[in-house]
């Protein structure tokens, strides 16, 4: 973000390196695990909903200024984690923890924005980036069954869901889509 402010190109450096050291240190080669903590050198405990919502936004961050495919692509590939691993049964909402951890956590929802965004409301805007981007109307799907599982909440009380709520917005309005299409 600070890059797309001022132009200065050692903040988009800096943020590729982050995303790179996340992506080594954090989640396993084959793409299907992500850890939350590092101790000693070692990636620990199994990552939340939360934890994956903001890797993936930081691919889709840097994807839509760099355009390198191979972001993209991990955004798509961690995604479809996300949907095997935190999806509940119901289909609507994803949960807190992976679904096959075994306590008491994976139960809970995580919906509430405090002074981060909830995992729901944070994979809800990634969800509507990927269906711009991808065109792929699955992403749209899973998007409008959120969206329709929080509307009587985010009508009720909007300062407790904010990231809902603009996302609510923007999927009424629209979102302003600008493509370059060129040799470069």
């Amino acid at each position: 973000h600070a890059h797309l402010a001022t132009g200065e190109a050692l903040y988009l450096k800096s943020a590729q390196d982050l995303l790179n050291f996340l992506e080594i240190t954090f989640l396993t080669p084959d793409g299907k695990a992500l850890y939350r903590t590092y101790i000693n050198g070692r990636a620990t405990h199994p990552a939340t909903l939360r934890d994956y919502a903001f890797l993936i936004r930081a691919y889709l961050d840097i994807f839509q200024i760099t355009n390198k495919r191979s972001l993209l692509s991990r955004v798509e590939e961690l995604t479809g984690q996300v949907e095997a691993d935190f999806l509940t049964k119901e289909g609507e909402l994803y949960s807190y923890a992976r679904l096959d951890l075994p306590d008491l956590i994976r139960e809970v929802k995580d919906i509430v924005d405090d002074e981060m965004p909830s995992g729901n409301a944070l994979m809800l805007r990634n969800l509507q980036d990927l269906a711009i981007l991808t065109g792929d109307k699955k992403y749209r799907k899973q998007l409008t069954a959120l969206l329709a599982a929080m509307s009587d909440r985010v009508l009720s009380q909007p300062l407790t869901y904010a990231a809902w709520a603009n996302a609510y917005l923007d999927d009424a309005e629209g979102v302003l889509e600008i493509a370059i299409i060129g040799k470069e």
